[in-house]
């Protein structure tokens, strides 16, 4: 891995990160929901939920947040994805450091 220069940009990524958690909460918890039922651990149909909402709404809710992840964790400098780190030091495309 390169080392990025000391005079590259500094930016700030904690507004990313509360946006990255505000994204994969939603999914987690619809393909938790979705698992669940699938495994006949919880019954919809007794809250009057048809099975299909709960399918079709969790993959709708799931891909939903997973497109918004993909669009929110991106470089503020070059816009190149940042990858599977939580607490990236430096963008490995532009070389911007980040705080």
């Amino acid at each position: 891995m390169n080392r990025p220069p000391d005079d590259s940009p500094v930016y700030p990524l904690g507004l990313r990160k509360a946006l990255m958690i505000a994204c994969a909460v939603p999914a987690i918890t619809a393909f938790v929901a979705v698992l669940v039922h699938h495994k006949g651990l919880v019954d919809v149909g007794q809250f009057g939920i048809p099975e299909s909402y709960v399918y079709i709404g969790g993959l709708s809710v799931f891909l939903v947040a997973l497109v918004a992840l993909l669009v929110v964790w991106r470089c503020p400098g070059c816009g190149a994805y940042l990858g599977r780190e939580a607490s990236p030091t430096s963008c490995r495309r532009c070389g911007a450091r980040f705080s």
